[in-house]
C-alpha cells in the first residue's frame, strides 16, 4: 500500500520489518546484507529511517511524522495537477462550446420568455407530452396553464408525474383532477427530481439551477436523456387514482390522498371535509378491508383496485 508514497515493494517489506523491530540488524531483515544496506540507505534518503551509532543498525523515524510529510507533499502536487487539469478542461469547453451546443441546446432567459416557450411546446405537440409537476411552478402556475387542455382536446397523449408536495398546495388536488378529467394520465411520487417537459419525444425543457430565470431547450440526442429520466420515474410512480372495486368515488379520492402521504388535516382541507370525517371514513375502510393499520389498508387498496 505504501507504493502510493513512492516505496518499492522491497523497500516497504524492509520498512515494515524495521517498524515492527526497531533495533533490528540489517542482516535480520530477510534480505542479503548488501541489499538490506542499499534499501535502508534509500529509506534514509527519504527521511524514513536514520542510521544508528552502529553502522549496521537503523532506526525508524516516527511514521506519523515521516510518512505524513511525504503524504502532504504528494497531496500538494496532486492539488496543483488538479488545478492544471481543470484549467485545461475549461479551455477545452470554451473552445468547443459553440460547436457542440449549436443545434442541441438553446438557452431561454426571463420568466416571460420561458412562459411563452412553455406554452409553445404544449400547443405545438402533435402526439405526446410527458412532464414532471413540482410544487414551485412560479413561472407558469397550473391555473395559468391554458395550453394543456387545448393539447388534450386535440387528442395529444399527456403523462404527468406529480410531486406529492404539489397535492398539498391550495387547489393542487383540484388541478390534478381537472387534468384527469381531460384525459391526462397522472402518477405520483414523493419527490420528482426536477421540473421537466418533453413534447413528441423531440424537444425537452429543463431548468438551470433552483431559480426560474433560466431554462434550457434540449434537442437531438440530449432529449434521449430527458426521456430516460422520465420513463425511470414513471415506472416507479404510483397511479394517482384508479376507479375500481365497489368503493365510492369519495373514498377512492381519500385513499389516493392518503397513499400520497398527505395528513388527515390536509386531506380534509382538500376534500372540504372535517378531519374527524376523514378519520371516520379511513376507520370504516380499515374495518371493511379487515386490517388494523393504515399501511395494511394501503396495501389492500392497491391490490384490490380501491385506489
Amino acid at each position: 500500500m505504501l507504493d502510493e508514497l513512492g516505496l518499492t515493494p522491497e523497500e516497504e517489506l524492509v520498512y515494515r520489518a524495521l517498524v515492527g523491530r526497531p533495533d533490528s540488524a540489517a542482516a535480520s531483515l530477510g534480505v542479503s546484507p548488501d541489499k538490506a544496506t542499499a534499501l535502508l540507505d534509500g529509506l534514509a534518503a527519504r527521511g524514513l529511517v536514520t542510521r544508528s551509532r552502529h553502522e549496521d543498525r537503523y532506526r525508524v523515524v516516527d511514521p506519523g511524522l515521516a510518512l505524513m510529510t511525504e503524504l502532504l507533499s504528494r497531496r500538494d502536487r496532486l492539488y496543483r495537477a488538479e488545478l492544471a487539469v481543470a484549467e485545461l478542461a475549461a479551455q477545452h469547453q470554451a473552445a468547443t462550446r459553440g460547436r457542440v451546443a449549436q443545434g442541441l441546446v438553446e438557452i431561454v432567459e426571463g420568466t416571460q420568455e420561458i412562459a411563452r416557450r412553455f406554452g409553445q411546446l404544449q400547443l405545438g405537440a402533435r402526439e405526446c407530452i410527458d412532464a414532471f409537476i413540482t410544487d414551485n411552478n412560479r413561472v407558469v402556475t397550473h391555473e395559468e396553464n391554458h395550453s394543456e387542455p387545448i393539447a388534450l382536446g386535440r387528442g395529444v397523449s399527456v403523462r404527468a408525474v406529480v410531486d406529492a408536495h404539489f397535492l398539498r398546495q391550495p387547489n393542487g388536488v383540484e388541478s390534478v383532477e381537472h387534468s384527469l378529467a381531460g384525459g391526462a394520465d397522472v402518477r405520483v411520487v414523493d419527490q420528482v427530481p426536477m421540473k421537466l417537459i418533453v413534447t413528441d419525444r423531440d424537444v425537452a425543457m429543463v431548468p438551470v439551477g433552483a431559480g426560474d430565470h433560466t431554462t434550457l431547450l434540449l434537442h437531438g440526442p440530449l432529449v434521449a436523456l430527458a426521456i430516460a429520466l422520465f420513463e425511470s420515474v414513471w415506472q416507479r410512480a404510483r397511479p394517482y387514482r384508479q376507479q375500481g372495486g365497489d368503493v365510492n368515488p369519495v373514498d377512492t379520492r381519500l385513499l389516493h390522498l392518503m397513499l400520497a402521504g398527505l395528513t388527515d388535516e390536509v386531506i380534509a382541507h382538500q376534500m372540504q371535509l372535517s378531519a374527524r370525517s376523514v378519520q371516520r371514513r379511513i376507520r370504516a375502510l380499515m374495518d371493511r378491508a379487515g386490517v388494523t393499520t393504515r399501511i395494511q389498508l394501503g396495501w389492500h387498496a392497491r391490490h384490490h383496485g380501491w385506489a
